[in-house]
C-alpha cells in the first residue's frame, strides 16, 4: 500500500483504501506484481436519472489483497513448498503474491 493509505488506515478505523487506477504494482519476494483492474466510467449523462450499471466486484483490487501480499512476503513459510487454493480470486493478486514467495503450486479460481 502506499504509505499514504497506510497512515489513514491506522488512524481513521473506517478508512478503506480504494485503487481507482486501471494498471496497479505491488512488490513482493523482490519481483513485481501487474495487476490490471476494471475501472468504473459513466457512460450515462449527468442529467441521467438511470445509474450505469456496476463494475463487477472481481475486477477490483479490494484492501485485503495489498494486505496479504505484504504478509506473505513477511511470512512466506506459510505457503512455501504448499499447495494453495485461492477461492474468489478475483484480480488473483493473493494467489500470485503466494507463487511469488514459493508456493508449489497455486490454483485461482473465479479469475
Amino acid at each position: 500500500l502506499p504509505a499514504i493509505m497506510e497512515e489513514r488506515m491506522e488512524s481513521e478505523p473506517n478508512y478503506f483504501p480504494v485503487f481507482d487506477q486501471p494498471l496497479l504494482q505491488f512488490r513482493c519476494a523482490g519481483k513485481i506484481l501487474r495487476i490490471t483492474q476494471g475501472v468504473l466510467e459513466s457512460k450515462a449523462s449527468k442529467d441521467s436519472i438511470v445509474p450505469p450499471p456496476p463494475t463487477p466486484v472481481h475486477e477490483f483490487i479490494w484492501a485485503s489483497g495489498p494486505v496479504t501480499v505484504k504478509v506473505l512476503e513477511a511470512l512466506p513459510s506459510l505457503v512455501r513448498g504448499k499447495r494453495v487454493l485461492e477461492l474468489g480470486s478475483g484480480t488473483g493478486i493473493g494467489g500470485l503474491a503466494a507463487a511469488a514467495v514459493g508456493a508449489a503450486e497455486v490454483v485461482l479460481t473465479d479469475l
